[in-house]
């Protein structure tokens, strides 16, 4: 008896979203790599054995047994998994499996020679999951339906009748024109010279060589969704490992460093280090791109983008506004000093000039005597 798929899920659009899906998942991303594996599989076999319905065919033989056959995983772990599968909403069954000795107990001994029955599984995805996602990004996962053209059969003429051709020769073409005959070359050059001339028009501006667009500043916040775009595309170029991902993807995973405030270079800061100073511990290439991203943004950002550690970018703007906060201060300070020196007195500066003109004479005298 098949059961009914519940509101809260939804069977997936096509399988790359489902798989897709199925890597978002916070519980995946802190599983070991070998869980991972053989997670995926089981996810690959079901994917195979799934028709356009995202629904999996039992009459296809898909037991237990032959799905871990063909995962190469055993019967417990294939259990193990689809149990996980389940709980997370990524597969609904939709008609349970049964085994002769259940079916004989139902019909009181009375075998039906059918064997192992394999269960039907319906691949679906949380609404909730979908809903979160960005609009484009699930545009991009699920392909467009291919639009359905009617033939026009007045294209064809009438009567379409089938003639005798001898297929073991290209027939000759007679070379005949009129009343005369002339060689392919002397009638080319004969059409040429009847043919009207035309004007020669320049090419389209879209033919010229483009300029090409300069690249995203490292230093600069993105606001925008095309600013942000232009920002990803710079990340990909100088990060050949971030060039797995798509652009509008990656855009869509840097959504909560972006909203906080983050600039290129504070992107590539949060990929290598922790929030606080230290390196990453695992310096090997990512297994899966979008979980590797998540995992690295989530240490830095909320989903909301909220900052759980202030970035570079912001660290030295603050140190730099008290660093001009200082010499402003300094500034004014010297400022204000000069401003409260008072002007020397005459009486004394009249001494002193008194003074000097003295000590000035008194060294001429003595030179004087002893030349």
């Amino acid at each position: 008896m098949h059961k009914e798929i519940p509101p809260a899920l939804t069977r997936a659009q096509s399988l790359v979203l489902w798989c897709e899906v199925i890597a978002m998942c916070p519980d995946a991303a802190h599983r070991r790599a070998d869980w991972w594996r053989n997670t995926m599989h089981v996810v690959w076999v079901l994917m195979r054995y799934a028709d356009s319905d995202m629904i999996t065919k039992p009459w296809s033989g898909a037991t237990w047994d032959r799905l871990a056959q063909e995962a190469g995983v055993s019967r417990s772990t294939l259990a193990d998994r689809i149990r996980w599968l389940r709980i997370h909403g990524f597969l609904f069954v939709l008609m349970s499996g049964s085994t002769p000795q259940l079916r004989g107990r139902r019909r009181r001994g009375a075998g039906d020679r059918l064997g192992n029955l394999a269960a039907q599984y319906a691949l679906t995805v949380p609404v909730a999951v979908l809903e979160a996602m960005d609009p484009e990004e699930l545009e991009r996962l699920v392909p467009p339906v291919p639009e359905v053209v009617p033939e026009r059969w007045e294209d064809v003429p009438w009567p379409v009748e089938t003639l005798p051709v001898d297929v073991t020769r290209t027939p000759r073409v007679s070379p005949y024109v009129g009343e005369r005959s002339m060689s392919p070359v002397h009638a080319r050059a004969s059409d040429q010279d009847h043919a009207p001339r035309k004007d020669h028009k320049p090419a389209p501006a879209s033919s010229a060589p483009a300029t090409p667009e300069p690249a995203w500043s490292g230093t600069v916040t993105p606001v925008t969704k095309s600013q942000r775009l232009q920002a990803c595309r710079r990340l990909r170029e100088d990060d050949p490992v971030l060039r797995k991902l798509p652009e509008k993807h990656l855009r869509h995973l840097l959504r909560p460093l972006f909203q906080a405030g983050a600039t290129v270079n504070d992107v590539k800061y949060a990929f290598n280090l922790q929030p606080d100073g230290r390196p990453w511990p695992y310096t090997d290439d990512p297994r899966w791109m979008p979980g590797w991203v998540r995992w690295r943004v989530a240490a830095w950002a909320d989903d909301d983008g909220t900052l759980r550690a202030p970035l570079p970018s912001q660290v030295r703007a603050e140190a730099n506004r008290v660093r001009l906060l200082e010499q402003a201060q300094r500034a004014e300070r010297t400022a204000r000093e000069r401003e409260n020196r008072g002007a020397p007195d005459p009486e004394v500066m009249a001494q002193l000039r008194v003074r000097l003109c003295e000590a000035a004479s008194g060294a001429r005298r003595s030179r004087t005597a002893v030349g």
